[in-house]
């Protein structure tokens, strides 16, 4: 059963697939694409009204709903992993192979940008974004997702989703990009504290350093 998959496209690479995830994708990356739309587009006699004022609303679940779609995805590619036979030192390499990809993905988007003018300067290369967030959270998850038993897996992620609820509001001080990244990182093995962690985000971006 693949969730909202269409009867008329089986097969076994469309068998393979949980329709739910890629439409929970879809969504995030339209509401991602309203986000950006309309704070670009939007003139500034309208940005107060309720329309804009809603679609920055819709704009803050994006994020974490990425966030949470990069967990869930590691967990079951881990999972399917195991039942193929692969060892536990195996699952743990290739999910960090997978953040390490994703990372450089985003540091090369963040060159593109600053190559473009996007940026005003060097130090904006390390400025924190979901694709960052998403790298560091696959690396913690691919660690906690390494180990043997199944007791071992649920207290590593249950430990790092305690881990975010203290981390979080440290993410205010002084250094809240790394504090930020880091919390971010861990809320993404449980992904039960991801809103706080994104409002979080959010008031780092507007601290003047």
């Amino acid at each position: 059963m693949t969730g909202f998959a269409s009867p008329g496209q089986a097969g076994p690479e469309r068998a393979s697939r949980l329709g739910y995830l890629d439409w929970a994708r879809g969504l995030a990356v339209l509401l991602m694409i309203n986000t950006h739309a309309f704070s670009a587009w939007t003139v500034a006699e309208d940005r107060g009204t309720r329309l804009f004022g809603l679609a920055r609303l819709f704009g803050g679940y994006p994020a974490p709903l990425f966030l949470f779609l990069a967990g869930l995805s590691a967990a079951l590619v881990a999972e399917r992993e195991r039942a193929r036979g692969r060892e536990d030192g195996e699952v743990r390499r290739r999910g960090l192979r997978r953040a390490l990809t994703v990372l450089g993905y985003a540091f090369l988007f963040r060159v593109g940008m600053f190559a473009s003018g996007g940026f005003g300067r060097a130090a904006d290369l390390l400025r924190v974004d979901v694709l960052n967030c998403i790298a560091v959270s696959l690396m913690l998850v691919a660690l906690a997702l390494g180990i043997p038993s199944p007791r071992g897996r649920l207290g590593a992620t249950l430990g790092l989703a305690a881990a975010i609820a203290l981390l979080a509001p440290a993410g205010a001080g002084d250094h809240a990009d790394l504090q930020v990244l880091v919390s971010l990182g861990l809320a993404q093995a449980q992904a039960g504290r991801g809103e706080d962690a994104i409002a979080t985000v959010q008031r780092a971006g507007r601290a003047d350093p």
